[in-house]
């Protein structure tokens, strides 16, 4: 659960998250925005056999 993990996190964290093309990479940007204003890239991609490994980038603006 993402909400579990937000909350380890000051506002003005950068949070970088490991994971597979197989979990949905667009659906978590989308619900880390939707729900946290947390703004995303990948920062990160490679090739490990037939598996697509990511590196999620999420900050927040201070205003």
């Amino acid at each position: 659960e993402l909400g579990g993990l937000i909350h380890l996190y000051p506002l003005d964290d950068i949070i970088k998250i490991a994971l597979i093309s197989d979990n949905k990479p667009d659906e978590i940007c989308e619900r880390m925005w939707r729900d946290y204003k947390f703004q995303s890239k990948i920062s990160a991609s490679r090739l490990a056999g037939r598996e697509k490994q990511l590196i999620l980038k999420f900050w927040r603006n201070q205003t």
